[in-house]
């Protein structure tokens, strides 16, 4: 097996004795990472044996530090103690450098791991630096597809941060390459439950380009002669889905991720 997953993240308050409201909050706010992290490390294929996942909690209902190699999950599970005045002085830091503390705890949780199996740590760090140095973003290209009868190229562009999932779509001229319009045409809470399997393929037909989900039913659709015009117009078609768009109902649920 290979390395295909890595996630820092809080257990249930009766595991782990840490307050479910700040948990929530704060596996919202460390998806962006797991996620990137998730993605990169499946490219580098680290040969492991028996377990694909790196998993590393944070908990007060520990001694010590603790790390073991569970076969029936596929995971190595490491137990980091932590206490009241570390969360407080997480809770106070801005976003930039919890970013830093994510990253800094999932190290130590990888050096925890080694005790309980061998493999290299090496492309680890190396994804950790590669994250730092672009700033810890967590953006990728879906889909692009020049539009040669509408003289536009079509671009659809994800972001996922601590607050939020992002699906932009830019148009831009193709003679002289100028941004003609861009906006998000997805946006919803920062974990793939919300967004993953709803975006999963862009079909570009003759008239119309049309996002669908992983069972390929449609998503949205944008008409190519709007979007020449520069009128993107959003239109989620089903009506579940819909509602965990940003919206006037949830808005104060996605400032409370964001804070």
């Amino acid at each position: 097996m290979k390395i295909r997953y890595i996630a820092l993240w809080i257990n249930h308050s009766h595991y782990s004795s840490i307050d479910d409201k700040f948990r929530d909050k704060f596996n919202y706010n460390t998806r962006f990472v797991n996620n990137y992290l998730s993605r990169q490390v499946r490219k580098c294929k680290i040969e492991t044996g028996d377990w694909n996942m790196i998993s590393v909690q944070l908990s007060k209902n520990v001694d010590a530090d603790c790390a073991k190699l569970s076969l029936v999950f596929k995971s190595v599970s490491i137990i980091l103690k932590t206490t009241d005045e570390e969360l407080k002085m997480y809770s106070m830091m801005p976003k930039s450098e919890q970013c830093e503390f994510y990253l800094q705890k999932l190290e130590q949780g990888y050096e925890l791991a080694r005790s309980v199996c061998d493999f290299d740590t090496s492309m680890l760090y190396t994804l950790h630096n590669q994250f730092r140095s672009q700033g810890c973003k967590n953006e990728w290209l879906f889909k692009k597809k020049t539009l040669k009868d509408y003289g536009i190229l079509v671009s659809l562009d994800c972001s996922l941060t601590y607050a939020e999932f992002n699906l932009f779509l830019s148009v831009y001229d193709v003679k002289t390459k100028d941004l003609i319009a861009r906006k998000s045409v997805f946006r919803t809470f920062p974990d793939e439950i919300f967004f993953s399997k709803n975006i999963r393929k862009a079909s570009f037909g003759t008239n119309k380009l049309v996002i669908l989900d992983f069972l390929e039913r449609p998503e949205c659709v944008f008409h190519y002669r709007d979007l020449a015009k520069g009128n993107i117009i959003v239109n989620i078609l089903d009506e579940d889905d819909a509602k965990y768009q940003y919206n006037e109902a949830n808005k104060d649920e996605f400032e409370w991720i964001r804070q």
